[in-house]
Formats: structure tokens, sequence, C-alpha cells
């Protein structure tokens, strides 16, 4: 349980489910102006919010202000409600507020094109419109939070230069090594010799913090597609939610191009987890790789397109 001014957020328990199921139907039957009122009822709470986590946030004196609902295997945000009585007293932000501080990002939500004060709430939050779609409640955009305070430091990043090889190359043993070792096996000699060979420092950048180095990013922007080629950081940067701010520029920059994003990643390497997360999608394979995309300015998973 967190309290945040005069509030505390905590996990829903069942018992919270009729008040909570009150507010999600007497809010889209008075600001869902496009569609029909008559359209809700009480149990598309239960039955929209299955499988999800629920946190809500509460006063003193147990009365429940909102709630926020979420697809943790996407961090996907399918519904965030306040209360008619306690709208703009910063419920909506600080439900948001503890979501980023327990979970590492990216998060993605949707949000209908006609709900303008939604719309705005969240562009003031810091939330960037990447792509959008239709849905039966009418044309939605699709926004998506990449980057809080309390996560970690801001990667700066800078281009690669000639001087930065001994470097790439020993991070490449670093986070590469067990992988392809699985899948072909680890000629050292021959390996360092292949990278050397096709080392070129304008494909990399090279990403800091604190000035020291902590991994490399290197992206091409194809004639249709831009294609992340790989992502690798130092074993002590893993598991910080850095890998998947990264990726969220990647496919905020093939959202701004209207095009997918493309990778492929070793079939062994559990990295495709992390990918799927962001919405990557499996379209084929390889005999030791699975080739994914992000699709260009629509939802990130069929869950999300669904809802």
């Amino acid at each position: 349980m967190k309290r945040l001014l005069d509030m505390r957020i905590r996990a829903a328990k069942k018992e919270d489910h009729p008040a909570l199921a009150a507010i999600f139907l007497h809010a889209r039957r008075e600001y869902f102006t496009w569609t029909d009122p008559g359209s809700h009822a009480l149990e598309d709470f239960a039955e929209q919010t299955e499988g999800e986590a629920i946190h809500v946030a509460e006063n003193d004196s147990g009365e429940i202000l909102g709630f926020i609902s979420v697809w943790e295997a996407e961090n996907f945000i399918h519904h965030l409600f306040v209360s008619s009585d306690h709208q703009r007293k910063g419920v909506g932000k600080a439900l948001l507020e503890d979501l980023a501080s327990r979970s590492s990002g990216p998060f993605t939500l949707k949000c209908v094109a006609e709900n303008g004060p939604a719309l705005a709430f969240y562009s003031a939050l810091g939330w960037r419109a990447v792509g959008s779609g239709t849905s039966p409640e009418g044309h939605y955009l699709y926004f998506l939070f990449a980057w809080h305070p309390a996560w970690e430091s801001p990667i700066k990043r800078r281009p690669g230069h000639a001087d930065d090889l001994a470097f790439l190359w020993q991070l490449h043993v670093l986070t590469m090594q067990d992988y392809a070792a699985k899948t072909w096996g680890w000629d050292h000699v021959w390996q360092e010799e292949r990278f050397r060979e096709n080392f070129d420092p304008r494909s990399f950048e090279i990403l800091e913090i604190g000035g020291h180095a902590v991994g490399t990013l290197s992206v091409a922007e194809e004639v249709d597609h831009v294609f992340l080629r790989l992502i690798e950081l130092l074993p002590e940067w893993q598991n910080r939610g850095l890998g998947s701010q990264l990726v969220a520029d990647v496919i905020i920059r093939a959202c701004q191009k209207k095009q997918p994003a493309r990778l492929q990643v070793l079939k062994v390497n559990p990295a495709r987890g992390l990918y799927e997360r962001c919405g990557f999608v499996v379209t084929g394979e390889t005999a030791t790789h699975v080739l994914m995309e992000h699709p260009a300015g629509s939802p990130l998973s069929p869950r999300q397109a669904n809802t």
C-alpha cells in the first residue's frame, strides 16, 4: 500500500469490485458521449478487466476514488477511471505515478480520439501518440510512455568511433557468446576476426551513463521499415528497464515514419520476451532466428487490438 497526498494506492480486493463496477459504468455513461448510454452495463467491468492487475486509489475514509487496470504481460493500461465526485483532484495522475514507481516501462494505452479531456490529460503527462486505428467505439490514438523519473537515469548517446572497437568487441563477447555457442558453437579467434573485418563505427551508437560506456545500439533506416540490428548492454546494466526504453525509442522512430519496425533475434536469446512485451510480433523464422515486427501505427498486440 502506498500513500500519495491524501490518497493511498493499493491492490484491489474482491470486495472492491461492486464499487469499481459502479465507477466504470457511471463514467462511461456520463463521459463517453459518442456511445449509446444504454449499451453499458455493470457486468462490463468484470468482463473487461479479467486477468488484469487492478489498483485502486482511496481516501482516509476508505472511499474508492478511482482505479487503474493493467494487462501486465504487455504493460498495457486498459482502463483508468476516476469517480465523477473526484475528477481533477490528481487521482488519475496518482494512479499513473504509482504504476510507474513499481514497474518498468514503457507503458501503452489507447484513447478514443473524441475523448478530448483524456487526450489532453495524457499529453500533459508526457505520453506520446505513436499510432492510430479504429475500434467499435470509433477512431482512437495509441499512446506510449517510455520514461519516468522513478526509472534509471537517462542514457546519453554518441556516435561510434574507431577507438570503440575494443569496447564493442568485449561487449559482444559478454552479451552474445553464450547464445552464439548454443546456436553454432564458439570459435573465439574466428569470431574476433569476423568482428574486426565487419566493424563499421558509423553503424553503432555508444550508450553512456555518467560518462561511462554501458552498451550500444544499432538501427538501420531501410526504404520501407526501421530495422533494429542490435541492443547490447553490459550485464550490470541489464534488467533495469534500459532495454525497454531503447526499444520504445525505435518504435517511436518507426511510427513517425509511418513504417513498421523489424528485428531478428536468436531463438535461444531470452531478449525475445522483451520485444514481445514491447509489442513486436513473430512474422517468421529461420533455422536460427525468430523474425519479428512492430506494425506501423497499429496496436502492439492482438489483445490490445481487441479491447
